[in-house]
């Protein structure tokens, strides 16, 4: 058919009744006379072609050849619907869709151009030497039957047709998996003999996580029991390590060249902004040094009155709800954010007194974060907002910076009045005025009014959440063991009285309370996890941990590991007596971090808790509804809660 059609490509072409002679003595040639075929196509191509040469040229010779194409004398260009090959009986052209695709557009284009009638002559053989071509591709590739459509064959090309889109994307995905893995190709190599859960490409483990958010802690905790040495997974894009051995710990928080906050915390500082905790390295580096001078311990001696102060209106408030069960966090939140407000900030906010709900705002804040964290979803900004959670966390952020901005207003407003600073010591024989963190921060031109935001921001969050949530395990664990909490009532007694204020030197007599309050950092550090970027390829012994990783510390099962601690689940404080404590590895116990970049406030938080629990154990003894450790379920939202509250209650100490 093929070699046939060749010999016809310059046929003469005839109008009238006979157009199509030509054609049909090929159709005789190859044994398909006889039979009579209807072409929609070239009916419609050479109708509708030459409307269009008859409306852009409107001339003699193209109404003439336009005329002698009417077959059969049907009248109506757009009511040619057949050409007759032999006879009368006309059959359906079975590739029609087909000649119609393949008809080349730029014949028409050229057809269009043309005003000669050789021209148009030429154009009508182009139009059938394309048609009769497209059916001999029509029969030799899909053969179909000239009679009726074959639905079978074209069921079979269209999941052909199926079959190639999937494999095409599989492809992509495959070329674009293999790209990913290339461009992280050593930190697959140098991982590769490393434990850990099954990743799925471009997933990693984070369908793990795939939880409500109370129970990823538990998802962690069983992702550490089942590699008790360490281990490694990706999370997304990240390839991150988890490690367990107090040597491996100490070689990445130790360093001072690994000191970079990871970029899983942007989330928090989107939030906040860039304080001291999560600040970029130069910025921490900068504003730790400028800082630290407020955090000295003579600063510190200062605001030991101040927490005496609140703790007794916290006193006064626990005297309404003797004999119930009481939400410890809520209580202690608002007492610690006061002595916050009065002490770092020197401004008395009466924030125990006032009706307020900061508690419930920092910790829905907090698990909105931690969510966006956690959740690899969440990672992109139009799901995040499309289920949400950005409009609930602005809303709270509202909140929260309304007083933020109440703080700095009146710290402002202060300054301008020029109040006398009250705060005094006694330095190297000379006069020279302390200041507190706030007053530093503020008198310190090179900090920008977005710094001193962000700073204020993050010593309000730091400095509230973390200690009221330690303070909460405190009172439930003194509730639980109730002869720990009769060794701390009779240091207490022993060491400030009954009724006075505790002093700055009665503190460091405190030593079992001290004791009490680091073992139950030890079995719940609120800081419940932390992360480290690893900026170079970084050998900790065992293994290198490759450049751009990302080291995860679950500080809870390092502190609960029975490897560096006997019955770990038993709470005994004297765990941190001098001796003890020198036989273990100083990487065994980091509820505050470890090496550089280590918790700048945590002897201020120490001795807010001391004091807090000196002056409610005077008033109160201690009642808690769980009988052991292990009945009590966690969860985190950045920082480690009751899953089921507290369930501490308080009745008055007869005197």
């Amino acid at each position: 058919m093929k070699s046939l059609l060749n010999n016809y490509k310059e046929l003469p072409f005839n109008g009238r009744n006979n157009s199509l002679t030509p054609f049909n003595q090929i159709l005789q040639d190859t044994g398909h006379g006889g039979k009579s075929y209807r072409c929609k196509f070239v009916s419609q191509v050479v109708s509708t072609t030459f409307e269009k040469i008859r409306w852009y040229y409107d001339t003699k010779e193209a109404v003439e050849v336009i005329e002698n194409l009417k077959p059969c004398g049907v009248d109506g260009l757009r009511r040619i619907t057949q050409i007759r090959y032999d006879n009368n009986t006309p059959t359906n052209c079975i590739m029609f869709n087909f000649q119609r695709k393949t008809l080349p557009e730029s014949v028409i284009y050229i057809l269009l151009a043309s005003v000669t009638q050789t021209q148009i002559h030429r154009f009508a053989v182009s139009v059938l030497t394309n048609v009769r071509y497209s059916y001999c591709c029509c029969s030799s590739i899909l053969q179909i039957k000239r009679n009726m459509m074959n639905w079978k064959n074209i069921a079979f090309y269209t999941v052909q047709f199926e079959i190639t889109i999937l494999l095409s994307v599989v492809i992509f995905f495959v070329a674009l998996y293999g790209n990913f893995v290339w461009k992280r190709r050593n930190m697959f190599i140098q991982s590769w003999n490393i434990p850990g859960p099954f990743n799925i490409p471009f997933v990693g483990a984070a369908y793990k996580f795939m939880v409500r958010p109370e129970y990823i802690y538990s998802i962690f905790t069983k992702l550490q029991e089942k590699y008790p040495d360490g281990g490694k997974f990706w999370f997304g894009s990240k390839l991150v390590y988890f490690l367990h051995k107090p040597e491996h710990i100490g070689k990445i928080l130790g360093s001072h060249k690994l000191v970079k906050k990871d970029e899983l915390y942007r989330p928090i500082i989107e939030c906040i902004g860039e304080g001291l905790l999560i600040a970029p390295v130069e910025k921490w580096r900068k504003h730790r040094k400028m800082i630290m001078p407020s955090f000295h311990q003579k600063v510190l001696d200062q605001f030991v009155v101040v927490f005496a102060e609140k703790s007794d209106i916290l006193y006064n408030i626990l005297n309404k709800h003797v004999g119930i069960e009481i939400n410890m966090y809520d209580l202690l939140t608002k007492c610690t954010l006061d002595t916050v407000c009065e002490t770092a900030m020197r401004l008395q906010l009466n924030i125990q007194i006032e009706n307020n709900n900061y508690s419930y705002i920092f910790d829905k804040i907090m698990l909105l974060t931690y969510l966006r964290i956690f959740q690899i979803w969440n990672h992109i900004y139009w799901i995040w907002n499309f289920l949400g959670y950005e409009k609930k966390l602005q809303s709270y952020l509202k909140v929260f910076n309304n007083l933020s901005n109440k703080v700095i207003q009146e710290k402002l407003e202060e300054r301008q009045n020029n109040v006398e600073n009250k705060n005094e010591v006694i330095l190297n024989g000379g006069t020279k005025k302390r200041m507190a963190f706030l007053d530093y921060i503020m008198e310190n031109e090179s900090f920008t009014a977005t710094e001193l935001r962000d700073e204020v921001n993050m010593f309000l969050f730091a400095g509230t959440d973390t200690t009221s949530s330690t303070l909460s395990f405190v009172f439930a664990m003194l509730g639980m063991f109730q002869d720990v909490q009769d060794k701390v009532l009779k240091e207490v007694l022993d060491v400030i009285g009954p009724d006075r204020y505790a002093e700055p030197q009665d503190l460091s007599n405190l030593q079992y309370t001290e004791r009490v309050i680091k073992e139950t950092l030890r079995l719940f550090p609120v800081g419940a996890f932390f992360v480290r970027s690893v900026t170079e390829d970084t050998d900790v012994g065992d293994f290198v941990i490759p450049k751009f990783s990302t080291v995860y510390f679950g500080v809870v099962y390092i502190h609960r590991n029975a490897k560096y601690w006997p019955n770990p689940l038993n709470f005994d404080p004297d765990r941190f007596l001098p001796e003890e404590v020198a036989k273990r590895h100083p990487c065994c116990y980091i509820p505050f971090s470890y090496g550089p970049r280590n918790c700048i406030g945590k002897n201020y938080a120490m001795m807010n808790m001391k004091v807090l629990v000196s002056t409610v154990l005077r008033k109160f003894k201690i009642h808690c509804a769980y009988k052991r450790i292990e009945d009590i379920k966690l969860k985190t939202n950045i920082v480690l809660r009751f899953r089921d509250g507290a369930k501490v209650s308080v009745t008055p100490r007869i005197k």
